[in-house]
């Protein structure tokens, strides 16, 4: 019993991420493998493409209109728009 309470205990102390990563531990490391790859495509791949999508037109104006930095010798802000998303 005062195990169980101990397990429970340090893993209320861990981060969401390393709870998973106790749980998926004691699978075979091919398997694991799949689950971060198909994690990775179903939940990471959808979120970049609809960032990508909303700030194409942001970075397409911007380079339409020679967008530049009002500072002295200002630098053009559309490579730096290319960036950010």
């Amino acid at each position: 019993m005062y195990e169980d309470g101990e397990a429970l205990r340090f893993a209320q102390e861990l981060p969401a991420s390393s709870k998973f990563q106790i749980e998926i531990s004691h699978l075979p490391v091919r398997l694991r493998a799949w689950i971060d790859l198909l994690g990775g495509l179903l939940f990471l791949l959808p979120m970049a493409i609809i960032i990508m999508v909303l700030s194409w037109p942001v970075f397409i104006e911007s380079v339409t209109r020679h967008e530049f930095s009002a500072d002295a010798g200002g630098l053009l802000r559309w490579p730096v728009k290319l960036l950010i998303p």
